[in-house]
């Protein structure tokens, strides 16, 4: 973090307070965070992409904007779906509603699998491209 933050500061010249790096080297992450830190750094982009989900879930305060976030990531509008999934026919909605639950399960799994073993179903060749 400390490297990233110099590396702004060359960039932008913008200044950062002092406290900022005191408390860097007195915070100690724990081991998920660690984990996660570790899975965001070093893994594929489609590893990136739930473990975001899954730092910013985490990050959120209060059990309400969890549970919104959730929702709104596994049933998001109808427009961001026929945009996202490019539904020509939009009787074939809910399909496609059941088909973000299915890629939300695997991208879940990935996740859990990535922060365990540091490998994932992308090597087990489960995980798809994008279609």
């Amino acid at each position: 973090m400390q490297y990233a933050l110099q590396k702004t500061f060359n960039l932008f010249k913008s200044p950062i307070p002092s406290f900022v790096f005191e408390q860097l080297d007195t915070y100690k992450p724990n081991r998920l965070e660690r984990q996660i830190f570790t899975s965001l750094a070093s893994s594929r982009e489609k590893d990136a992409e739930g473990t975001v989900a899954l730092a910013q879930l985490l990050t959120m305060p209060g059990i309400i904007l969890k549970l919104w976030y959730v929702w709104t990531v596994l049933l998001p509008s109808r427009d961001f779906m026929l945009s996202r999934y490019a539904i020509t026919n939009p009787k074939l909605l809910s399909f496609y509603y059941l088909l973000r639950l299915k890629d939300a399960f695997l991208m879940a799994l990935n996740v859990f699998l990535v922060l365990l073993f540091r490998g994932g179903m992308a090597d087990l060749g489960f995980c798809q491209g994008d279609r």
